[in-house]
């Protein structure tokens, strides 16, 4: 690689020991891609970057109009890849949106609140920003999220954690332009996004509590008598995700619920018997039934499934033989 005049020499990928030229500072590469189909782009588009003009930018310094792409830019360097894939790779990577990604569409402010919607990655958001601060409940494509401008606590689904930052960055801004004079200013939460790429270790769930209770479950609609059975009510913790659970002695099937989402059943002892089944012109034939009343782990949250697990074989093993602290 020669550096000299900011021009790099970057080799191909694809035909080693062929070497292209990229000049940093006018964003331009002499690959054929860059001169059939990216060159027209202007400066500030990082669709701009073929594979090469990623690499050397990574390397020398990321220029200040594109400096809002700096974790993508970095990824594909990683990956030697054009930027041209940063959309696809997006949604199966869920890199993180960057900030100033969000934009307003349309806003209404009222005596109490600012209701404000935008647009970002195609999803559209509407929240309700009282204008004295505080929480800020707001909608990703129908499902609910919150900010809190005083507390900087945030709450988002996992589906749409990647535009977190982004996100927040919006609201606070928005808040800070329509808010009453004698209303404090909000601050820019800085949030660290890093992709979910590894299942979490068996012992990533903490305890938080235990509850001996009978009635009601909080998060579950009574059956089957519940509430004259005696159960435990757990709730842990994996990082950023809370899990609910209920526990009952000699009761198999444990329910539980992950950052408030829909009730799940887990089978922790499924049932397996033989039979021997008479079949005509055969005789008997032995069959084995089984019954696991297991759901399927929400996929969603497929990292947690091994951590969840465990969890509830550890817990289910301390209330059933009376180990409890």
């Amino acid at each position: 690689m020669d550096n000299k005049n900011n021009i790099l020499l970057i080799e191909s990928g694809s035909s080693p020991g062929t070497f292209y030229s990229v000049d940093t500072l006018s964003l331009t590469c002499s690959c054929p891609i860059f001169v059939k189909k990216l060159q027209a782009l202007p400066l500030d588009n990082p669709h701009r970057l073929c594979k090469h003009l990623v690499q050397a930018i990574a390397k020398t310094g990321i220029p200040p109009f594109l400096t809002q792409y700096k974790t993508d830019i970095e990824w594909f360097a990683q990956q030697k890849a054009t930027f041209t894939d940063r959309y696809s790779v997006r949604r199966t990577k869920k890199l993180a949106l960057p900030i100033g990604s969000v934009q307003s569409i349309a806003t209404n402010k009222k005596r109490k609140y600012c209701y404000s919607d935008a647009i970002a990655d195609g999803k559209k958001i509407s929240a309700a920003i009282p204008l004295q601060g505080g929480m800020v409940s707001y909608n990703i494509n129908n499902l609910h999220a919150s900010y809190d401008t005083v507390t900087q606590e945030s709450f988002i689904p996992i589906t749409y954690r990647n535009m977190e930052g982004a996100i927040v960055a919006w609201i606070v801004d928005e808040y800070n332009r329509v808010k009453l004079d004698d209303a404090p200013s909000a601050t820019k939460k800085q949030i660290e996004y890093q992709p979910i790429e590894h299942e979490l270790p068996e012992e990533a769930v903490k305890t938080i509590s235990i509850e001996k209770k009978k009635g009601m479950v909080e998060f579950y609609e009574i059956v089957d008598n519940f509430d004259k059975t005696e159960y435990f009510h757990l709730r842990g913790q994996a990082g950023r995700e809370s899990i609910e659970a209920i526990i009952r002695k000699n009761y198999s099937v444990i329910l539980y619920s992950i950052n408030g989402s829909k009730v799940y059943t887990y089978d922790i002892a499924p049932t397996k018997h033989e039979s021997n089944v008479p079949i005509a012109n055969i005789g008997k034939v032995t069959m084995t039934f089984s019954s696991d009343l297991s759901d399927t782990f929400p996929k969603s949250y497929r990292f947690l499934e091994k951590a969840v697990l465990s969890w509830f074989r550890n817990e289910y093993d301390r209330i059933s033989n009376n180990k409890l602290d």
